[in-house]
């Protein structure tokens, strides 16, 4: 990884954090797909790219985590449930309808849901 990807995942990073805080202070009734648009600032995740790879749970770790990079959208168990993933192994969501937004470790997401079912990353 050379100096330019990572200083640019890192203002990547910070963006994203700062948006966080943003809508949560909102108080907004959102769900995590409403959250994940705001966050990342589309209207329609058909027109991000879908990455070729998805994240999974196995005995030996996190597979792919790797390949993960700053502000990408997760999706869970075909569309139920998404989440932007924001680097060492955290991403923000909201769990459900009126909860608020929060960090979490993308380790319970795949033991909630089995791993990804699609990746999309906004260029």
């Amino acid at each position: 990884m050379n100096i330019k990807h990572i200083i640019s995942e890192e203002i990547e990073n910070l963006y994203l954090h700062d948006k966080f805080k943003e809508i949560t202070n909102k108080n907004d009734y959102i769900n995590c797909h409403s959250f994940a648009q705001r966050i990342l600032n589309f209207d329609d995740k058909k027109k991000l790219p879908k990455l070729n790879f998805n994240i999974l749970l196995t005995k030996n770790g996190i597979k792919n985590v790797e390949k993960l990079q700053c502000g990408d959208l997760l999706e869970f168990n075909n569309i139920s449930h998404y989440a932007v993933y924001v680097n060492d192994g955290n991403v923000m969501e909201v769990e459900g309808w009126g909860k608020k937004p929060r960090i979490e470790p993308l380790i319970n997401l795949l033991n909630d849901y089995e791993g990804t079912t699609s990746i999309y990353r906004k260029i």
